[in-house]
């Protein structure tokens, strides 16, 4: 837990290579949750520089991370950190999708951190 509260918590790191298949669900917000802070981190730097990243959810696949928000060719242990400020009314699964465009290498660990 990020804090001393019980609703409170870090969901990662996961890892994924620009192989693996998409959209995957990271977790599940509940109603009045918020994702406070996403970190992207480059494992591999991906082989073609259009590859992309979103998360959010079914509504709006980008609510919580943008294609602009990262950037899955940059260097091994370039990090970015991004702080949604959306609260969820009822449950949705958080959804990432990876789209490597042509890539043949590549990937990156990312973790979630949420409060309710």
């Amino acid at each position: 837990a990020t804090s001393g509260s019980d609703n409170d918590g870090i969901v990662g790191p996961f890892e994924y290579a620009y192989n693996h298949s998409s959209p995957i669900t990271l977790m599940t917000a509940l109603d009045g949750m918020r994702i406070t802070e996403i970190v992207v981190e480059i494992t591999q730097q991906f082989s073609d520089s259009l590859a992309t990243l979103i998360v959010g959810d079914s509504l709006n696949t980008s609510r919580l991370l943008s294609a602009k928000q990262t950037d899955l060719g940059a260097t091994v242990g370039q990090i970015f950190q991004v702080t949604p400020t959306y609260v969820y009314d009822g449950t949705a699964p958080v959804i990432l999708t990876l789209d490597p465009a042509t890539s043949n290498a590549g990937s990156f660990k990312i973790t979630l951190s949420y409060m309710k």
